[in-house]
């Protein structure tokens, strides 16, 4: 194959990813937890870019404990990504 002839492929094909439709919402939901926050600087004072915002309390302790739970259960498949990366 010379330099200049490209290679075309289907990558769903060879995807190792795993592919998966969940609805967690109500398993995570915090009755306790304080309210969501946001803000339109980051945590040094400094303006965020347009349009974004910073997200403060977006989830409780213990909702990122199930969701990672969750996640870990799920699993997330492999990649070509070394894994120190």
């Amino acid at each position: 194959m010379s330099a200049a002839t490209s290679v075309v492929f289907d990558a769903q094909a060879v995807r190792t990813e795993i592919k998966i439709k969940s609805s967690w919402g109500d398993e995570f939901y915090d009755p306790e937890a304080p309210p969501t926050e946001s803000s339109s600087v980051d945590s040094t004072g400094r303006a965020l870019p347009q349009g974004t915002v910073m997200l403060h309390r977006l989830f409780s302790e213990a909702e990122c404990e199930k969701l990672v739970a969750a996640a870990e259960n799920t699993g997330c498949g492999s990649t070509d990504y070394p894994k120190h990366y």
